[in-house]
């Protein structure tokens, strides 16, 4: 939600979202105290 727009993340990329270590939504609602983790997607193969 709101986070991601003030984070400089473009929208047409890929992340993973984690909050406090567990994977997330990109609408998670965070909460006092959260720790929110932002990884670039990884290709290979």
């Amino acid at each position: 939600g709101q986070l991601l727009h003030e984070l400089p993340i473009p929208a047409g990329d890929h992340y993973t979202f984690f909050v406090n270590g567990r994977h997330a939504d990109r609408d998670q609602v965070l909460r006092e105290g959260d720790v929110l983790s932002v990884f670039p997607a990884v290709g290979g193969g």
